[in-house]
């Protein structure tokens, strides 16, 4: 696989910006520019424990998540297999999310996979108790007339979604 495009959000010096790459990238720039900050991105991006601190998100306002985007293409075979149900249009996009919370930085990493639209609002929940209460009022609303049942846990969340969605892929969307 081959990174295609590398989109940074609220890193060092990076608010917002995306690196388009092809087949040999030069990232090139004046002193201060940021250049560094992208390949540290790229570091922290496959480093599944990096080592975040308030002076990694910019202006060091920890309110607000860091995110690392990257898409692949170029997937071999067995890649392509591995990552069947997140792949659209050749594309797999892989997002990492850094967060502060409850003291300390939380680091996850989230596949574009097909989903259920709501249930992608519900997963974008970093607190387990919200991700709960999101699932709560989404039985209360009704809107899924036969989703019955509240949860009482994250995990018991991310497990009656899956299921779900299972049960109805005619459901999801990209």
């Amino acid at each position: 696989m081959i990174i295609q495009t590398l989109t940074v959000k609220n890193f060092r010096c990076i608010r917002d910006a995306t690196l388009e790459c092809s087949n040999l990238t030069a990232i090139l720039g004046r002193n201060g520019a940021g250049k560094s900050a992208f390949l540290y991105a790229i570091e922290y991006f496959y480093d599944i424990a990096a080592p975040f601190t308030e002076e990694d998100f910019f202006g060091r306002d920890i309110s607000k998540p860091v995110e690392f985007c990257i898409t692949y293409t170029a997937l071999r075979e067995e890649e392509f297999e591995e990552f069947r149900s997140f792949i659209q249009d050749g594309q797999l996009i892989v997002t990492k999310r850094a967060v502060y919370e409850d003291g300390k930085f939380v680091q996850k990493y989230f596949g574009n996979a097909m989903q259920i639209p709501q249930f992608a609002e519900i997963r974008k929940h970093s607190k387990k108790s919200d991700k709960v209460s999101a699932w709560n009022e989404l039985v209360t609303k009704a809107d899924f007339p036969d989703i019955t049942h509240r949860a009482k846990s994250a995990d018991q969340v991310d497990s009656f979604m899956s299921e779900y969605e299972n049960a109805h892929p005619e459901l999801r969307r990209p």
